[in-house]
């Protein structure tokens, strides 16, 4: 795939949104400044972004996927409740992949690492 307009416009909307868009959000945003833009492009787009990197995908084993623009070493947190995913910092050496080296012969060069939970507002709320 060839850059474009609409690729660049899909990916600084990731980058520029903290909340882990997901596609319909994605599609959204990118419709106020693109509106003939497809909701097939914009997965198409969030696909290709994912597979050569350029982009997080987090995927989402309960609700609908999310997009992540921050590449640096970070874990998410996601709310079993409403669906929020909540970035957090990781340390640089968190000894898991050392324990997984050891345990299965493997060398560690990537790990994404998804917790689940109930977030402070869904607890306020009853959850």
């Amino acid at each position: 795939m060839k850059n474009s307009r609409q690729r660049n416009l899909i990916l600084e909307t990731i980058k520029n949104n903290p909340i882990h868009p997901t596609a319909k959000e994605v599609y959204s945003q990118v419709r106020r400044v693109c509106p003939n833009i497809s909701l097939g492009t914009v997965y198409r787009n969030l696909n290709y972004l994912s597979e050569t990197g350029f982009i997080k995908h987090i995927s989402v084993s309960d609700g609908c996927d999310r997009y992540d623009g921050r590449l640096d070493r970070h874990f998410h947190l996601i709310c079993k409740c409403c669906g929020r995913v909540t970035d957090v910092e990781a340390e640089k050496d968190t000894g898991i992949e050392k324990s997984a080296e050891t345990l299965t012969g493997y060398i560690v060069d990537d790990m994404d690492i998804v917790m689940r939970g109930v977030c402070p507002d869904c607890q306020k709320n009853g959850f």
